[in-house]
Parts: C-alpha cells; sequence; structure tokens
C-alpha cells in the first residue's frame, strides 16, 4: 500500500511515497564514512564494545590501547579511546573507560530502540525515550519499503550514541515499521513555511527565529517540539539561531522591548496554538510577530488525515490581528 502525503497550501501540493513491511534488513555490518562499531584487537581477535559493565577486581591490565580511527587490525588497535588499560576476562575482554570497566566480545550486541520518524529529507531522524532527537546512520542498509515521516519504528543497533547534536546512532543492523503513523511535524514545518512567505518584509534582517509551542502540548512531546526547532532550523537555514521561548520571556530577557509598543528588533515570533483535535486531525492558529503594528497572524487552519495516513492541511482566515499577542495567551 502506498501513503500519499498531500500539503494544500496556496494550491500547491506535494506528494511523498511509501509501502508495509514486516521484516528487519540485514544485519551485516555497516559503515559510514568513518564510523565503525566500537572495537579492539587483542590477541589478533577483534572484540566489540557493549553497554555491560563488568568488575574486574584487583586484576593487573594485561594492555593498554593506541587510538585509530578506522576498524583495528593491529594488535592493542582501539578506535574509541587511546591508553585505555584491558583486562583478559575468559573469552572476553575488559576495558577501562573513566571510571568503568566495560565488557567487550567477539560478537557484536544489539540494542533495540522504539522510536517515531520525525523527518527523512535531512536523513533519517528519530526521537525515541532513550536516544532522545537522533541521527540514524544507515549506509548501505536497505530500508523498509513503507517507511515514512510519523512512523513508529524498531532501531536495531549497537547501543553507541555519537556524541553530537543530534545524537548519532552510528552502527545499525536493522530498522523495522511496528506501526503507521502521521507527519505531524510536517504539517507545522509547511505551515511554518507558508507564514514565513507570506508577508515576508516582517522576517527581513531577522538574527533570530522564536517558536512559541507551548499550546501545541496536547500533541507533540517535548522532544518532538526539539524536533520541530531542530528542523524549522535546518528550513530556514538559521541553524543556531532558531530556539524555543514565549512573548512574555522574550520581555523578560529583553529581546522584545514592550513600552507600550512592543518590538522585536532582532528576530521574529512564530506561534503555532493548537485549538481542536479528533480522530482525523486536528486545527489550529499560527502568528508571527515583529512588533505592536508588524505582525501577521492566520486561523483555523485545519490538518485532515485519512484512513491512508494522507494529510491536507488549509489555511483559514488570516490578516493583521487586533492583538498581535493573542495567540501566545491561549
Amino acid at each position: 500500500m502506498k501513503k500519499r502525503l498531500a500539503i494544500l497550501l496556496s494550491l500547491a501540493m506535494i506528494a511523498t511515497l511509501t509501502a508495509c513491511s514486516d521484516s528487519f534488513g540485514s544485519l551485516e555490518r555497516v559503515t559510514v564514512s568513518t564510523d565503525y562499531p566500537a572495537a579492539l584487537m587483542v590477541d589478533g581477535s577483534v572484540y566489540f564494545k557493549g553497554m555491560e559493565t563488568v568488575d574486574v577486581g584487583d586484576a593487573l591490565p594485561d594492555g593498554h590501547t593506541t587510538k585509530i580511527d578506522d576498524y583495528p587490525d593491529q594488535d592493542g588497535e582501539c578506535n574509541f579511546g587511546d591508553n585505555l588499560a584491558y583486562v583478559l576476562i575468559d573469552d572476553d575482554v575488559a576495558i577501562q573507560v573513566g571510571n568503568q570497566w566495560y565488557l567487550c566480545s567477539p560478537r557484536i550486541s544489539f540494542v533495540e530502540e522504539t522510536a517515531i520518524v520525525v523527518a527523512m529529507d535531512y536523513g533519517l531522524m528519530v526521537v525515541g525515550d532513550t536516544v532522545g532527537l537522533s541521527s540514524v546512520h544507515t549506509g548501505d542498509l536497505e530500508l523498509p519499503e513503507d517507511l515514512s515521516v510519523g512512523d513508529t519504528v524498531t532501531i536495531r543497533w549497537d547501543g553507541m550514541l555519537l556524541e553530537s547534536y543530534p545524537g548519532g546512532m552510528a552502527n545499525v543492523y536493522g530498522v523495522n515499521v511496528e506501526e503507521q503513523g502521521n507527519d505531524i511535524l510536517g504539517a507545522y514545518r509547511a505551515a511554518f513555511a507558508y507564514l514565513q512567505e507570506t508577508d515576508s518584509g516582517l522576517d527581513s534582517d531577522v538574527e533570530k527565529i522564536v517558536l512559541d509551542l507551548q499550546a501545541t502540548s496536547n500533541h507533540l512531546t517535548t522532544a518532538e517540539k526539539e524536533a520541530l526547532t531542530y528542523l524549522i532550523a535546518c528550513d530556514s537555514g538559521m541553524f543556531d539561531s532558531v530556539y524555543q521561548s514565549t512573548f512574555e520571556d522574550l520581555v523578560e530577557s529583553g529581546d522584545i522591548v514592550d513600552d507600550g509598543f512592543a518590538s522585536f528588533e532582532k528576530g521574529v515570533l512564530y506561534t503555532f496554538a493548537q485549538t481542536d483535535s479528533s480522530a482525523d486531525g486536528f486545527t489550529f492558529d499560527m502568528e508571527k510577530f515583529r512588533s505592536s503594528l508588524g505582525a501577521y497572524g492566520v486561523q483555523d487552519c485545519e490538518v485532515m488525515f485519512d484512513n491512508d495516513g494522507n494529510f491536507t492541511l488549509t489555511t483559514g482566515g488570516s490578516g493583521f490581528l487586533e492583538n498581535p499577542c493573542v495567540l501566545m495567551k491561549l
């Protein structure tokens, strides 16, 4: 079955196609760029670092590692740390990282993470309870044909999260679709793009974009709000200058000066406020604010989902609002 995503904005339509699958892809080791499974070589064998910690007691180190940037092929080489002590334990190796000893095994251990797909246009990105907002480095792994934004998936990987933002799941061995979902974040991204292009003069010479997402909490988790903020930063090209706040907090911080005439000199505040919801969709209002005389709002926007997961986003009444902060008070 194919799922088509349709966004109706000013008679423009965008479509993406997906389908359905039940099996994990290949479990062969996948490498991406210079991302390799965390591994070291001892006595001619490669051992893979897991997340299990062990107690080595008073055992003295059998050696120390030498850091390399790829896959180890010489004794003592390690691609995740330099001068790390290791101890041989039966058929495994324990390696000291910080104050902990981690078990390294000749067999790769897998971790499964359940997550929601939040984007595929900047690579596969998900939000999960354990990994938060993360980029999934799939490399040459064949993904399910049905994979679509909004789906709930199970990801099988080695459990090592790259220290980047968003976090990176670098060594992925399988992705499985568990439940078809709806691209709620995509609707908000499209709404943002529409609002940004409308009365675009309000966005001229801005140094920051601020999102007020407080009134979307009924259907967006904290992690999903973080993902939406990151994706809008990517969409707008203002990577380090998009963040969440509110009108009141911006006044308190001095970013918005409100002495009877409110003005956000260096930025623009976008507010999204869900007004109603049902099993088939939701409605919301949105607004962008630059000053008391420079604000534009669109009310009664509607997102509707059909049985196949398609959604249509239409805008409602629009124009200058009598009170440019009205949406922030919902």
